[in-house]
């Protein structure tokens, strides 16, 4: 336990011990992801009574995490304004995975998601992730939900032949995952 005098303190104070770069895009980057953590609770669209749930699982990512996860959350905002279909980015690592979705908003279903990510975790062997979904409200604004999926095996059979359909083609080459 720790005491420091300023921000700008506990920052050299992260930045010494993770050896993180001390940078602005960083320092970014950690900013967003607390805003995001502000607005859980409001875009919580699963097991909303138990959103402090959530809220653990994703402050217990690593710095570096943080920073793939700003990334990765920034490529569905850009296809979401786009109004794409978009599931290939995901992160798989210790006790996190999580899964990032982006569709239009017509589109938006939430026992389409739940099957995504039913998809995704038969095909990764998982029993439960964190979905983070994106949509474009209009040319400038947008909404990041987030669900907490656990996995289903009474279908097991519509993700198999999903897989074999293709559904599971942009996960086949792992670049988007973090282990």
């Amino acid at each position: 336990i720790g005491k420091t005098s300023s921000e700008n303190a506990l920052l050299d104070f992260y930045s010494e011990k993770y050896e993180l770069e001390h940078n602005n895009d960083n320092i970014k980057k950690i900013n967003t992801f607390n805003n995001y953590l502000t607005l859980f609770e409001e875009h919580c669209v699963s097991n909303k009574d138990n959103y402090e749930i959530f809220i653990k699982y994703l402050s217990s990512l690593f710095t570096k995490e943080i920073y793939c996860f700003i990334d990765r959350l920034n490529v569905i905002i850009e296809k979401g304004f786009k109004k794409q279909l978009y599931f290939n980015n995901y992160i798989i690592g210790g006790n996190h995975n999580i899964l990032f979705i982006s569709l239009p908003k017509e589109k938006y279903n939430l026992d389409f998601i739940n099957f995504v990510c039913n998809v995704f975790m038969y095909y990764f062997k998982i029993n439960n992730l964190l979905a983070i979904i994106n949509y474009a409200i209009d040319s400038e604004k947008y909404e990041l939900d987030f669900a907490i999926c656990e996995y289903d095996c009474a279908n097991e059979d519509l993700y198999l032949e999903a897989i074999k359909d293709g559904m599971s083609s942009c996960w086949e080459k792992g670049i988007n995952t973090l282990i």
